[in-house]
């Protein structure tokens, strides 16, 4: 029957009640506790507090008998009464505070809610405290503070002492009925609490009996479907799966005994589908040993699972050049082994390995064998990865090729065309390859030596010989822009002949020229030197009125700054008579505080002689001191007195000295104005010197600035006659260079016609002005390059 309800049902009922009868059991604890904290409560409000309170007024009466005896020691005719530090007024205050504080005391007590016994016990022990208040404390207070310590003795020995006594026995009883009555509160509540325990351990045995047994009968329903079920499951964990699951009930087992019954139809299903898969991955492998290709499979920790027939064939082949650097190396033993043996750099390429998504290739080289690896993951449906294809292809003699290539094409590089590629032991591309390479390399080498052999004659200077073997692209290119370049040489030469003859008649003319143009220019450079000569005499004299002129100037100025200082003195005196004037009408009011001092001292000494009088003998000395302190503030007033009136006579005079210093400083004030008003004069004076000694001297500047010019325009004249006739050898020099060079003939005649055009030089008339021109050059009919006319233009 329980199978019909569901494992949590079950074990919500049995929490459920196991909730219940805990339930109960709490429920009785708690009633049984309430009791007992209404007696706890019963036994603290009715018993406790009262007793307490009573305690607290019998504390405060018996400090009142102590405060009465503490003012009886105050009697002045006793011995104690000089011993304290405090007044009697302070015992009578503390007897008014307790006698208060008792009244609130009781007052809090009476409002209570007493039985009958409370009630008599209350009554008399009020009635006794009244007696103790009215009759002892009070009048006793009373006498007290009248001074009267016999009326206060007695009112203590003979009335206060033994009211206290029977109030004492009042309260006592008082307190004893709630010491009875509170015992018998708390017995009772003692018994109850352990008939209440008794109880309540008997009431946990059953609670934990029933609730033992429903968790058996509860536990046994789940357990046995569960072992069952283990059962099963340890059947098809060993291979059998061929049980018979027979299923009662529709809880959480019933339901784990279908998933039990499910999974073992899906493991017979999926073992079968996995022999097909097992079938098609045989009929892969099959086609993997039998293909040209060198396959390798690792797992994704780099572990070589698989390797074909192809593989395996090139390893061996390899082997020896590999154990040259893997001497452990054997093609035998590469299955089982990591691809880590064949890295320098294992860590680098198993990530690489771990990250790759698509199609790796890479070259290595192990001794002097190359490889090109070409990888890709193998990835299932789920996209986990479940290894690595790699194919190995040995690419040795290819690379052999590829660096006799490059070689051929450094020497190429560095200029030495005579190398050829030896493809006798090579076929198909690289045959075809190396055969063109070839030819490259001789059509380059021919048109090489013919450019050499053109460039080498050209530096002989013979300008004859071109290119006249046939090329094809770049080559004939390079024939045609190096005949072309012979041909440019050719008119330059020609042309630089031509200028040489036309630069030499323009040197000659320009000697011509510069011959005329010293002449005149020492003429001007005469003149200037008389101008300048009268200019320095000039300049003398005005520099000299310039002089006297400042030298006057910087004398008032001079005069000027005495006065202003003389002023600044007087000033300063102005303030020191000022400040002394302060000075001593502060004395005069310090004298005045002394003299006030002595009089307020003579007071107090007055004061003091009085008290010493008043004391009789034991103040005889103090009273000599106040006499001998008194004679010295009269003294101390005199002194102050005459010092006063000496400080009110100086007073009065440096006031006087203070407005005579007041009119100087006023006069010195006159005087540096003036003074300032004659430099200012004598500066404007000065300056107007300076300007015009300034401008003369400006003039001469520029005479001799100009006279310097003329000179240097001599110079410049002379070195350009030794310049025209350096230019009329380099001419000459430059024809005798380009003489070197052999043209073709034909240029010859145009060279003449050229130079037949340039006319003779005619002769100047040193009476006539000098142009900077030159009309031969400028009627020969010479074309020169616009550089070249830029340059004679300049010059």
């Amino acid at each position: 029957m329980l199978n019909k309800l569901r494992i949590r049902t079950r074990l919500t009922w049995q929490a459920l009640g196991m909730a219940f009868w805990f339930s109960v059991l709490v429920i009785v604890a708690a009633i049984y506790m309430r009791d007992v904290a209404r007696t706890s409560e019963a036994i603290y409000v009715a018993k406790l507090e009262p007793g307490s309170l009573v305690l607290r007024i019998q504390t405060l009466m018996a400090e009142n008998n102590l405060q009465v005896a503490g003012g009886l020691l105050h009697d002045p005719s006793g011995s104690q009464a000089a011993k304290h530090d405090h007044p009697v007024t302070l015992h009578i205050d503390s007897l008014d505070k307790n006698r208060q504080a008792i009244d609130a005391l009781w007052q809090e007590y009476s409002a209570r809610a007493l039985n009958e016994r409370e009630s008599e016990l209350a009554e008399a022990y009020r009635h006794a405290r009244a007696i103790y208040v009215q009759e002892g404390i009070v009048p006793a207070g009373e006498a007290l503070a009248a001074g009267d310590y016999e009326r206060a003795a007695d009112i203590y020995a003979g009335v206060v002492r033994p009211a206290y006594a029977k109030a004492s026995q009042a309260a006592d009883a008082l307190r004893q009925y709630y010491a009875e009555s509170g015992r018998e509160l708390f017995d009772g509540a003692r018994q109850t609490t352990e008939t209440t325990t008794e109880m309540l351990i008997g009431l946990a045995v059953l609670v934990t009996l029933l609730i033992a047994a429903f968790s058996y009968v509860f536990g046994r329903s789940i357990t046995r479907p569960l072992a069952k079920s283990v059962h099963i499951a340890d059947e098809i964990a060993a291979g059998r799966l061929d049980n018979v699951i027979s299923i009662e009930g529709s809880d959480e087992v019933s339901e784990l005994q279908q998933a039990l019954d499910k999974m073992q139809s899906g493991l017979r299903s999926r073992i079968e589908a996995e022999h097909l898969a097992a079938d098609a991955t045989m009929r892969i492998k099959v086609a993997l040993d039998v293909t040209s290709n060198n396959v390798m499979v690792a797992d994704p920790d780099g572990k070589i699972i698989y390797c074909n027939a192809s593989v395996l064939a090139m390893m061996r082949l390899a082997e020896n050049d590999i154990r040259q650097v893997l001497p452990d190396f054997r093609a035998a033993a590469i299955l089982g082994s990591n691809f880590d043996m064949y890295h320098r750099q294992p860590a680098h390429q198993r990530n690489l390995l771990a990250s790759l998504q698509g199609t790796h290739r890479n070259d290595i080289s192990i001794g002097q064998r190359h490889f090109r690896l070409t990888a890709n993951p193998i990835i299932n449906e789920r996209g986990e990865r479940l290894g690595t294809v790699v194919e190995w292809n040995d690419r040795t003699a290819e690379v052999e090729v590829e660096r006799e290539v490059a070689g051929i094409i450094e020497a190429a590089v560095a200029g030495d065309f005579s190398k050829r590629i030896d493809n006798s032991r090579m076929s198909g591309f690289h045959h075809d390859l190396s055969a063109g390479i070839n030819q490259l390399l001789g059509a380059s080498s021919a048109a090489l030596v013919d450019v050499g052999a053109m460039l080498s004659r050209m530096a002989q200077g013979d300008l004859r010989q071109k290119i006249d073997s046939e090329y094809q692209g770049v080559l004939g290119t390079l024939k045609d822009d190096a005949n072309g370049t012979v041909d440019k040489l050719q008119q330059i030469v020609m042309a630089i002949k031509v200028a040489t003859d036309a630069i030499n008649t323009a040197a000659k003319e320009i000697a011509a020229g510069n011959q005329d143009l010293s002449g005149r220019t020492e003429e001007q450079a005469s003149s200037l030197e008389e101008t300048a000569s009268s200019m320095e005499e000039l300049t003398g004299t005005v520099k000299q009125n310039a002089n006297h002129a400042r030298q006057a100037s910087e004398l008032a100025g001079a005069a000027q700054q005495v006065a202003i200082r003389g002023g600044e003195v007087v000033g300063q005196v102005v303030d020191t008579m000022s400040a002394i004037h302060s000075s001593s009408r502060k004395i005069g009011d310090i004298i005045g505080v002394i003299d006030g001092i002595a009089f307020q001292t003579n007071i107090l000494a007055l004061n003091a002689a009085v008290e010493a009088a008043r004391a009789g003998e034991q103040g005889r000395g103090f009273a000599v001191v106040a006499s001998e302190v008194r004679n010295l503030a009269q003294r101390s007033a005199a002194a102050a007195k005459e010092i006063k009136g000496l400080i009110a006579d100086s007073v009065n005079k440096v006031e006087v000295g203070n407005r005579l210093v007041d009119q100087a400083g006023r006069t010195m004030e006159e005087v540096v104005g003036s003074i300032r008003r004659v430099a200012k004069l004598m500066q404007e004076i000065s300056q107007a010197s300076l300007e015009q000694s300034a401008g003369i001297e400006q003039v001469s500047l520029a005479i001799s600035q100009m006279d310097e010019v003329t000179q240097q325009n001599a110079a410049l004249v002379e070195q350009a006659a030794a310049a025209a006739e350096s230019l009329e050898e380099q001419a000459d020099a430059l024809a005798r260079e380009v003489s070197v060079f052999a043209l073709p003939a034909g240029s010859g005649a145009r060279q003449e016609a050229a130079a037949a055009r340039s006319r003779p030089v005619p002769a100047l008339d040193h009476r006539q002005p000098v142009r900077l021109e030159s009309p031969s050059v400028a009627k020969s009919g010479l074309h020169l390059p616009a550089a070249g006319d830029d340059e004679w233009a300049e010059f």
